[in-house]
């Protein structure tokens, strides 16, 4: 679980995304929204890294798409981070 305080939503890392919000099938808003979210990666000016927790499944699960910059973390140390 994350707990933010005063943050500014443009600087956040990390978006809350309900796909009931939406009108598009689930796929599609999976689709537009995980790249609009990889989109926003920089790493001259940050954010460095973009997560976004998908809500409102209604098998009552989330999902979690996570980016980050290729010259933070490699290949060898996704293979450690994605199990945990």
């Amino acid at each position: 679980q994350v707990y933010q305080e005063n943050v500014n939503a443009e600087n956040s890392y990390m978006q809350v995304i309900d796909i009931r919000n939406f009108e598009k099938e689930t796929d599609s808003v999976l689709t537009a929204e995980c790249a609009r979210l990889d989109q926003c990666v920089n790493i001259s000016k940050g954010p460095i890294m973009q997560i976004g927790l998908f809500v409102g499944f209604p098998d009552g699960s989330q999902r979690l798409f996570w980016s980050i910059h290729h010259l933070v973390v490699d290949g060898i140390s996704w293979r450690i981070l994605i199990p945990d």
